[in-house]
């Protein structure tokens, strides 16, 4: 074993990086010391890079929290996210090469209870095809966050500080 005196020993010998995003790049706040000016160095030597993240999220939210941490998402030939890949399986997306499960696509009555991550946990549903239904009506339960609880008519927001954890509910009238 061989120890290396930095990313530039490793990246001579090497022409694709696979990179987690949270705890690899930044702690959820603030990039660590470092990792844009390597990004920017390794494209800059022809490097491949590709972002494979576990965020229930899509690949628009990682594509707007790497801008915002300072990230120039373009740098990256490509970004992975598990939230994509299970919405595209939530959507029957044939194009997506893996194999759909077909506990999923024999479902027929699509109701879906979530334990979700905000405000786009309606959309995300929706969108792949599936009604938000109260738990007892569900036919999946998808647990993409803890931070609400979300069935079509009443979502339920947790938000937590250093010291109180607050709970407050919204319903939505149709």
């Amino acid at each position: 074993l061989t120890l290396a005196g930095g990313m530039e020993e490793v990246a001579r010998d090497h022409d694709v990086f696979l990179l987690d995003m949270w705890g690899v790049m930044h702690d959820g706040k603030t990039t660590y010391e470092g990792v844009i000016d390597t990004i920017q160095r390794l494209k800059e030597h022809g490097k491949k890079m590709v972002i494979l993240s576990n965020s229930s999220k899509r690949m628009d939210h990682s594509h707007k929290m790497l801008q915002k941490l300072g990230f120039d998402p373009s740098d990256f030939d490509q970004i992975i996210t598990s939230g994509d890949v299970s919405f595209r399986m939530l959507s029957g997306d044939d194009t997506l090469k893996c194999d759909i499960w077909p506990v999923l696509s024999e479902i027929e009555d699509r109701k879906v209870f979530v334990f979700g991550s905000g405000a786009q946990d309606e959309e995300y549903c929706v969108e792949s095809g599936w009604t938000l239904a109260p738990i007892e009506e569900a036919t999946l339960i998808v647990a993409r966050g803890t931070f609400t609880i979300c069935n079509g008519k009443t979502t339920i927001h947790k938000t937590t500080t250093t010291t109180t954890t607050t709970i407050t509910t919204t319903t939505t009238t149709t």
